[in-house]
């Protein structure tokens, strides 16, 4: 095997490290908000999420690929006005960090009473 191969095989597993380690986690890339979960983790998300109660039903993932278009289908699902799950988090996330203090934004005067 080659040094140029072996370079390029280890800087995949880096970056499928870091993809891991990053999982579910948002993150500043590029000037974009970013959240990675890399397809391979979602059987251990589906488990975990029924550990701790959050699915009711215990489910086995057996095609993460298959599973993960599912999974952004709903993600992208949108209700009668055009919001989607992912819109929902943002709101719910926008509105824990205002109620933490956070920095970088400031009261709209022009919000009507």
């Amino acid at each position: 095997m080659t040094n140029m191969i072996k370079a390029q095989r280890m800087n995949t597993r880096q970056t499928r490290k870091q993809w891991i380690k990053d999982s579910a986690q948002a993150i500043i890339e590029d000037r974009c908000i970013v959240i990675r979960v890399p397809v391979e983790v979602l059987p251990t998300v589906v488990d975990g999420g029924w550990m701790l109660g959050i699915i009711d039903v215990r489910q086995r993932v057996t095609n993460a690929a298959v599973f993960a278009k599912e999974l952004v289908r709903a993600l992208n699902d949108e209700d009668d006005q055009g919001t989607t799950r992912v819109h929902r988090c943002f709101d719910d996330a926008i509105n824990f960090a205002i109620e933490q203090g956070c920095e970088g934004l400031e009261d709209n005067p022009d919000q009507a009473a």
